[in-house]
């Protein structure tokens, strides 16, 4: 049977607005730091920078939670410095600077000087995950696993022993032209539940082309949407607002 015959099928959750959707995602993410305290005593969330789920985060963070028990750290990261606007570590702490959340552990994934950039923490966090949050380009990227960028296919094995790699895209996003450090497929699908945000048409026909056969180094949110181990939702919004 192929890989992804025996994938589980991911549930796609839509709502009226990007608002409704922010609302939800830090709902089901609470549920997860929940979930994960109930169990072990703690909880790690897995985040991602850019625009669309940063609402989320904003109301996650002011949730009165047992934050001293959560690690936070990220799907991916530019190798840029954390003052940098284009740092998603920068992003995250800063949203959640003077707020409940503050007390939780944020581990960064880029550390200058380490082997690839990678800090070595990340790999020695407690798996599974609790909760990876995804988004996705329009050219199928989730994280900073891009299309055809050298490593990608290694990035990319569902067996993988790799955690973190460095992957720079090829071409250099014109908004972002960073090389990038990244969790690789095996990392993220090491998890308890995968949560994709998409907001807008054009995203929802970049899913649903993703959904259909093809490389997934073509698309490598395909081996997110293909692997076997962690249940997917698809949390849709087509209103931006």
């Amino acid at each position: 049977m192929s890989e992804q015959a025996q994938a589980i099928a991911p549930t796609v959750a839509n709502y009226i607005s990007a608002a409704a959707l922010s609302d939800a995602v830090a709902a089901a993410l609470a549920g997860a730091i929940g979930r994960g305290i109930a169990a072990r005593g703690s909880a790690t969330l897995v985040l991602s920078g850019g625009g669309t789920p940063g609402p989320a985060y904003g109301r996650l963070f002011e949730m009165d939670l047992p934050w001293q028990a959560v690690t936070l750290t990220l799907a991916d990261d530019r190798c840029v410095p954390e003052d940098s606007p284009a740092s998603n570590a920068g992003m995250v702490n800063a949203l959640r600077a003077e707020t409940p959340a503050a007390a939780a552990r944020f581990v960064p994934l880029y550390a200058p000087g380490s082997a690839g950039s990678c800090n070595p923490d990340v790999s020695a966090l407690p798996r599974p995950f609790d909760a990876v949050l995804l988004g996705m380009g329009e050219d199928g990227h989730t994280a900073s696993l891009f299309p055809h960028a050298a490593g990608l296919a290694a990035a990319l094995d569902p067996d993988g022993e790799a955690t973190c790699v460095s992957l720079t895209p090829d071409p250099l996003p014109d908004n972002a032209p960073y090389p990038r450090v990244t969790l690789t497929a095996a990392a993220l699908a090491d998890a308890g539940e995968i949560m994709l945000l998409l907001v807008g048409a054009d995203k929802l026909a970049v899913y649903k082309q993703a959904m259909a056969d093809g490389d997934a180094e073509a698309m490598p949110v395909r081996a997110v949407l293909r692997q076997r181990r962690a249940p997917v939702t698809v949390y849709y919004a087509e209103k931006k607002s």
